[in-house]
């Protein structure tokens, strides 16, 4: 019989059944389960940026609820009380020195980065306008770490369980952990409600974990059986089907080009992502390869091409950056209409993505999938497609 802790960081659907299912299967198997619930008066959580008693309220009775339909009763512990040792408020020039930030040694900035990040979606946020949100952040962090160092002690569990593990409220646990050798999961959703992911170890975002799990599937279901789960998957993506995943492409128009594409020429073709969705990652800052960032890539490029006829660029703004004005979006439509090689197309155009990928010689990609989707459509190892991030 093993001792897991479960760490009660989020009451939405899907985490929370994810996380009793978890908890069950481990009833199952005739585990000793601990359950943190948080008694409320953090300074932000997962859900609320400022919680109001009302909000604790709910969460704390959808945790209860959920913890009734369990086939046997849990110990539901309560955090233990952390005296508040500092309250100095904290003020950063920019968000990359927020990312820097730690006290005793450990990188609260980090989550309180990549938590407000995904808030306000821009990677650049202002870090003058929202200090008091930035100092919550990082109160909420150390009192978590505090907490979970004492749980940690008390209970001394042989595995600890966390929902996704890079927010303020989720990343110190990591952080005692592994300051402690304990072993933990971090669990997250899948594309659709029925499925997720637990992560021995890593976050959900940790490409190496992401590589190894792809060579067991491989290793699992043979490589043809892998094949035709992928083939469906891009099929999936291309034709807007919800199970896949969220749906960018819906206001694309099908077989739609850029006006006056031209197929006789060498048409370069560039996808991105949206950076608020990784920026806060850690090693993010390193995978951005042989460039300082895309639009630098895109600037050099367009340059070093303009002199070739033959050649002309595209580059393909993700769906997800429509609306978004963060500095990522300026510095890509800064090079609109700077070179006469280069077309920037906006995150609201209608030009079909695929249509575009399938139609181009060349696919570069910046933390985007669609170097996969054109490699899978071509299976052609001699396919260009070249990856920046």
């Amino acid at each position: 019989m093993k001792k897991i802790l479960f760490s009660a960081l989020c009451c939405a659907t899907p985490h929370l059944e994810t996380e009793l299912e978890i908890i069950e299967k481990h009833i199952l198997s005739g585990d000793d389960i601990y359950y943190t619930l948080c008694p409320g008066g953090l300074k932000t959580c997962f859900l609320y940026q400022s919680p109001t008693i009302e909000d604790c309220i709910y969460c704390r009775q959808r945790h209860k609820i959920g913890i009734s339909l369990l086939s046997k009763k849990i110990k539901v512990i309560g955090y233990p009380y952390i005296k508040e040792k500092n309250n100095k408020i904290y003020e950063f020039s920019n968000v990359d020195e927020l990312k820097k930030f730690s006290i005793d040694g450990n990188n609260f900035g980090l989550c309180a980065a990549s938590t407000l990040i995904s808030i306000f979606e821009n990677e650049s946020f202002d870090t003058k306008k929202y200090a008091q949100d930035i100092n919550d952040q990082i109160a909420t962090a150390h009192c978590i770490y505090n907490v979970f160092t004492k749980l940690l002690d008390e209970v001394n569990p042989d595995l600890v369980y966390i929902f996704n593990g890079r927010f303020s409220v989720a990343a110190p646990i990591i952080a005692a952990c592994n300051e402690k050798n304990i072993n933990f999961f971090t669990h997250e959703r899948a594309n659709v409600d029925d499925r997720y992911r637990i992560i021995n170890n890593a976050l959900p975002h940790d490409v190496t974990k992401i590589v190894q799990e792809c060579n067991c599937l491989y290793t699992k279901y043979g490589f043809k059986a892998a094949k035709e789960i992928a083939h469906t998957f891009y099929t999936y993506r291309k034709e807007k089907n919800p199970s896949a995943g969220i749906v960018f492409t819906k206001r694309q128009k099908e077989r739609c080009l850029p006006k006056n594409f031209n197929i006789k020429k060498k048409n370069i073709v560039f996808f991105n992502s949206s950076y608020f969705e990784y920026a806060a990652l850690p090693g993010f800052d390193a995978m951005t390869g042989f460039y300082k960032d895309e639009a630098d890539a895109l600037q050099r490029i367009a340059h070093d091409t303009l002199s070739d006829p033959s050649i002309h660029i595209y580059f393909r703004m993700h769906p997800n950056l429509s609306g978004k004005n963060t500095q990522q979006v300026t510095d890509i439509l800064s090079l609109d209409g700077k070179f006469q090689n280069l077309t920037i197309l906006s995150p609201e155009s209608p030009v079909d993505s695929y249509a575009l990928m399938e139609k181009s010689s060349i696919v570069v990609v910046f933390h985007s999938t669609m170097g996969h989707r054109r490699r899978r459509r071509h299976q052609d190892e001699d396919d260009p497609v070249y990856r920046q991030g």
